[in-house]
């Protein structure tokens, strides 16, 4: 068997599926990425929303796997835009499990209204177990410097959009709403 992958680095690296016409992974005893790619709108990161994540439930596809990657649609609001962005895993306390990669937001796309975010930011670096009573897998994004797509008519089974405010410490789900993601998991 041979493995193949064109992807960012843990420090900073990210491609796009338009620069490069398609992205492979391998490794992942033979299941093909998980992936919900609808998307019409976008959202961005404020004082009230530091992270965007897919829920997911014990009985989702990610719960309890192994996920070396994820690739989610992100952009930045304007060329001027800085700061770090990072894919991690929180399980159902809130308690950060680990982090999979990070993105220096100047490598990315910048943003143009109305359209919906297209430009695939890959985060990869470190391995980390989804808890198999399931748990957040979360861009932990920039505030006022990124926009990220989502579905706002969700049919993602075992999976909806949710939001987290550092001001309360909680996570808001969204009933309706998925983040536009695919994560490569062993």
């Amino acid at each position: 068997k041979q493995d193949m992958k064109i992807h960012g680095t843990a420090k900073g690296g990210a491609i796009s599926k338009k620069d490069f016409g398609v992205a492979f992974s391998g490794g992942n005893g033979g299941n093909d990425p998980h992936c919900f790619e609808d998307a019409n709108t976008s959202k961005g990161f404020n004082s009230n929303r530091s992270r965007a994540a897919q829920k997911i439930t014990s009985s989702h596809t990610l719960a309890g796997k192994d996920i070396s990657s994820v690739s989610i649609y992100t952009e930045r609001n304007d060329a001027g835009s800085s700061g770090t962005c990072y894919v991690r895993i929180y399980n159902n306390s809130n308690s950060l499990i680990g982090t999979i990669g990070e993105v220096d937001i100047t490598t990315l796309d910048v943003y143009v209204e109305p359209n919906v975010p297209d430009y695939e930011a890959v985060f990869t670096g470190t391995t980390v177990t989804m808890p198999s009573a399931g748990g957040y897998l979360s861009l932990d994004g920039v505030s006022g410097q990124q926009v990220y797509a989502l579905d706002e008519n969700s049919t993602e089974s075992n999976g909806v959009l949710s939001f987290y405010n550092p001001n309360n410490t909680t996570w808001t789900d969204q009933t309706d709403e998925g983040l536009k993601y695919c994560a490569t998991y062993e």
